[in-house]
């Protein structure tokens, strides 16, 4: 078996929707089918191992086609085959059966072989139905003696069981009754169970993978080997079986609304009568259906295949269709978005041309303002300094004044001083020193008036002074002012 730590290295590889085996699948690879009825969890098992699959979680089946999911185990390509039941929404007993065997036939031919099949149970079912047991008897003919020795039996859905002792007590009876899986564990076949996790689903692949050699189930061996029909081998047979007896059923039936409808039209319940010819239809239509599936079995192996190479081509011929128009959307949709996209990219050079619009418009604001503060500064010292020239101008201007209000303060005194030239009394030579006799002397020796006119012209001339300083001084006071 393989080893837990094998196990937790297995790493996904994807998967891929087939409906028949890829040419390119390695003989050497392992293929495990994954069967059951409808709602058995062989999806959600497989989403354990391969997340990529669809899970359907409804009564409706979500396996329309036979699927292949691929992923890596322990150093090992495992193909994850997922089949319809025998039950499945859409498809006829018959119509699963031929599929089944279209695969498994072509693929034998073609050296695929499995390497084991998981066969799913939900243990949630309090008694083998009569649907379950329809599936589980078609399946065990598809395996026949030789491949029963291949097959986990697998009880899913624990986590819904309450108290757990229920479910225990279902799986000994499945294991117990022969016509369930008594016979087939007898055979070979090992019974497990799956409590929904990637660990459980692990420990069950490998379980398969350490056993050796593949498995040829009795349907490959029956259509391959031996060239038999469809219908003619044991699968087939069952199936048949199973139509046979439905039609028996539906015949009755059919047979029970005939009374049912002559008694209507005698009693004339219109209402009834049309229930019953309703009825009639649904039976009638169930009875061509069971014909048409009994006569789809008679087919050999060749014609199954040719027939559904035929579908094969024909669903891909769609496929190939639909991709064109989905590469078509596709184009369109990169044309759109290059156009987008050199759409954006000039919004974006645009808005870096307008950024560095704004920059620049900035900076410019921004020097206008050093220049305007520089400018304001300059013009505030050339302020300070004409009012700190104005403030000296009027200083020396007050102090001129004053010198010129001295000055002709003393040119009155002197204008009415004595004469000295006048000859004094005797008394005041008398009292005067020598000093007072030679200014004396010396004023005598000028000419008569020019002591005056001196005192005048220097008065006069410090009068002009006085004026220019003043007018220089109103002069820069207006030349400030104008700055």
């Amino acid at each position: 078996m393989a080893s837990n730590g094998s196990q937790s290295e297995a790493s996904r590889r994807g998967s891929v929707m087939l409906t028949s085996p890829a040419p390119l699948f390695n003989p050497d690879d392992e293929y495990i089918a994954i069967m059951g009825v409808t709602g058995a969890g062989k999806s959600t098992f497989i989403s354990k191992l391969c997340p990529s699959a669809v899970v359907g979680h409804t009564l409706v089946s979500e396996t329309k086609k036979i699927g292949v999911y691929t992923y890596q185990c322990g150093g090992k390509t495992v193909h994850l085959i997922d089949t319809p039941g025998f039950d499945d929404t859409y498809k006829s007993d018959t119509d699963v059966l031929k599929d089944l065997a279209y695969y498994l036939t072509k693929s034998y031919k073609e050296g695929l072989l499995l390497t084991g099949i998981i066969y799913l149970h939900p243990i949630t079912h309090n008694r083998m139905n009569g649907t379950a047991f329809k599936n589980l008897r078609t399946f065990r003919k598809l395996c026949g003696e030789q491949g029963v020795g291949s097959v986990v039996l697998a009880t899913t859905m624990w986590e819904n069981v309450n108290p757990p002792e229920l479910g225990v007590q279902r799986e000994k009876q499945l294991v117990d009754t022969p016509e369930f899986w008594g016979d087939m564990k007898k055979h070979g076949s090992e019974v497990r169970r799956h409590h929904n996790t990637r660990e459980s689903a692990d420990s069950i692949v490998a379980f398969l993978l350490a056993r050796s050699g593949k498995t040829i189930l009795g349907l490959q061996s029956e259509m391959v080997d031996h060239g038999r029909s469809l219908e003619d081998t044991e699968a087939g047979r069952e199936v048949e079986k199973e139509m046979r007896e439905q039609r028996e059923v539906f015949e009755r039936r059919l047979e029970s609304t005939k009374r049912e409808l002559q008694e209507a039209i005698e009693q004339k319940d219109q209402q009834h009568v049309d229930e019953v010819l309703k009825e009639q239809a649904q039976f009638e239509a169930k009875l061509v259906a069971i014909q048409k599936g009994r006569d789809d079995l008679r087919i050999s192996m060749e014609k199954l295949i040719a027939e559904k190479d035929k579908q094969h081509m024909e669903e891909m011929s769609k496929v190939k269709e639909q991709l064109t128009g989905a590469q078509e959307t596709l184009k369109k949709q990169v044309e759109e978005y290059e156009k987008f996209k050199r759409f954006q990219e000039a919004q974006a050079e645009q808005h870096e041309a307008q950024k560095k619009e704004a920059e620049e418009k900035y900076e410019n604001l921004r020097r206008y303002a050093n220049e305007a503060d520089t400018i304001s500064f300059f013009m505030a010292g050339i302020a300070a300094a004409s009012e700190d020239r104005q403030a000296e101008q009027e200083n020396k201007m007050r102090e001129t004044l004053m010198m010129a209000n001295m000055m002709q303060q003393a040119k009155m005194q002197h204008n009415t001083a004595p004469n000295y030239n006048a000859p004094p009394p005797y008394q005041e030579y008398h009292d005067q020193g020598p000093v007072f006799q030679q200014q004396r002397m010396y004023m005598q020796q000028q000419p008569q008036g020019g002591y005056n006119e001196g005192i005048a012209a220097g008065v006069g001339t410090t009068v002009g002074a006085v004026s220019g300083v003043a007018l220089g001084g109103a002069a820069a006071l207006g030349l400030c002012n104008v700055m």
